[in-house]
């Protein structure tokens, strides 16, 4: 498509997705004893279930739009931005602690390519994307197999690519930065710990 005298590739897209996790009612977490690399020592198996389980659902829609501007023959503009609506819900099997996030996050994506000699491409970037994170199905949190609210990450990179021969290399720095979940409280005992973003 042409538009203010540019060559533009635009591309939409649309994602549904649904995850279900339906567990058995308990499961076990047991001290075992120790072992030993060597595999000369032997512990006891403990496979009671006492532990209550979480399940888990997830849906997601992604709408999505991507543009490639062709600034001229050697350099390209890339624009991009998707918005995803997550609905995450978890419940212990015995219908406790039930937890419900329903978030809208929009993340852009942007690049200039620039092509150079010998068959090389130079590249900057930027782009944020989505991070997802359960709490652990272990005993010592008071939230437990618990869907933590979704939050953005962010990269950025320089790098280039190229082609000689048969030989294909790239090089790139880059940097991400996540969103970060830590445990909160003793940790050491059953309810002694919270896993929080």
């Amino acid at each position: 498509m042409q538009l203010a005298g540019l060559q533009h590739d635009l591309s939409f897209s649309w994602l549904r997705q649904r995850q279900i996790d339906k567990l058995s009612p308990m499961q076990a977490y047991n001290w075992a004893g120790t072992g030993s690399l060597s595999g000369i020592s032997d512990s006891a198996a403990a496979p009671e279930p006492y532990d209550l389980n979480t399940n888990r659902q997830e849906y997601s829609t992604e709408i999505s739009a991507k543009d490639r501007i062709h600034v001229n023959q050697f350099a390209d503009l890339w624009l991009g931005l998707r918005t995803s609506h997550i609905q995450r819900d978890s419940q212990r099997t015995d219908g406790s602690r039930a937890t419900h996030d329903d978030r809208t996050i929009t993340t852009p994506w942007l690049a200039f390519s620039h092509k150079l000699p010998w068959s090389t491409t130079g590249y900057a970037s930027y782009g944020q994307g989505v991070e997802a994170q359960v709490t652990p199905n272990r005993s010592r949190y008071t939230n437990a197999g618990v869907a933590l609210p979704s939050a953005k990450s962010t990269q950025k990179e320089l790098g280039f690519k190229g082609a000689q021969g048969a030989w294909l290399w790239n090089a790139a720095l880059f940097d991400i930065t996540r969103p970060v979940w830590g445990d909160q409280g003793l940790c050491e005992e059953a309810n002694s710990c919270t896993r929080k973003l």
